[in-house]
C-alpha cells in the first residue's frame, strides 16, 4: 500500500527536519530515499492503521475545503461590510 509508505516517509523526514537536519522546505534526494529503511507491517496491522487514518484524512480534507469556502466568503463580505453595503 502506497499510503503507508508515504506516511512512513513523511514521518521520517518530518522528524529529521524537527531536529535541525533540514530547512523549512527540505529537499529530498534519491540518495535520501534509498537510505530510508521502511518496515512492512503485517496485513492485519496495516488494515487497522488504515481504518484509523482514512477517517482522519477525510476530516482534514473536509476541514480544508470548509476553510477555503469560509475564506472566500470573508473576502466577499468584508469589503461590503466595511463600505456599509451589508448591515450587521
Amino acid at each position: 500500500m502506497i499510503y503507508r509508505d508515504l506516511t512512513a516517509l513523511k514521518n521520517h523526514f518530518f522528524k529529521e527536519d524537527m531536529m535541525g537536519g533540514g530547512a523549512i522546505f527540505a529537499a529530498i534526494t534519491k540518495k535520501d530515499l534509498y537510505g530510508v529503511e521502511l518496515l512492512q507491517p503485517s496485513g492485519q496491522i496495516a488494515t487497522m492503521f488504515m481504518e484509523h487514518v482514512i477517517p482522519i484524512d477525510l476530516q482534514i480534507s473536509n476541514l480544508q475545503r470548509t476553510t477555503e469556502k469560509l475564506a472566500k466568503a470573508r473576502d466577499l463580505l468584508l469589503p461590503k461590510l466595511m463600505n456599509g453595503e451589508v448591515a450587521v
